[in-house]
């Protein structure tokens, strides 16, 4: 089963392994930086869910749930 960034848990870091290849949000989400073999750490939920933070090269971004699902990733 493919694990996405949405799938990830308040403080727990994997590793980005692809971006799904029919992501309408590829090119956005590799221009901030998220690439394959980057850890990516989930740092919360907003109050009702959607954006979610992530910690990534040093800082924090916010994506939308349905950009953060395009992200496939595995344990360090």
């Amino acid at each position: 089963m493919k694990q996405s960034l949405a799938d990830l848990k308040p403080s727990e870091t994997k590793v980005i392994k692809c971006i799904r290849d029919n992501s309408k949000h590829g090119k956005r989400l590799m221009e901030l930086g998220f690439l394959p073999q980057t850890p990516v750490e989930m740092i919360r939920y907003s109050p009702f869910g959607d954006p979610i933070e992530f910690g990534i090269r040093g800082y924090m971004v916010a994506l939308r749930k349905a950009e953060a699902f395009d992200v496939i990733v595995h344990d360090n």
